[in-house]
């Protein structure tokens, strides 16, 4: 059974939802400007990847990408 491009979109909105809350968290939680501008460009740079077509199908990528958000966030 093939699986829909309706079905694939499902699958991606908690993993669009988790970056988004993990973006929210880590802007709120870090205040100093240097770090924040390092930051916001690598959370730039993982937003830009997270659109390439063949990270959007692969959901180890995009977990791997994740991690990375929540790790930035904790720091």
């Amino acid at each position: 059974m093939k699986t829909t491009d309706i079905e694939k979109a499902g699958a991606v909105e908690p993993l669009v939802s988790r970056l988004d809350r993990a973006i929210k968290r880590l802007l709120r939680a870090h205040k100093e400007e240097t770090y924040k501008l390092e930051r916001d460009d690598e959370l730039e740079f993982i937003s830009r990847m997270l659109a390439e077509p063949s990270v959007e199908k692969n959901h180890r990528v995009k977990n791997m990408l994740l991690e990375r958000v929540n790790h930035i966030a904790k720091a």
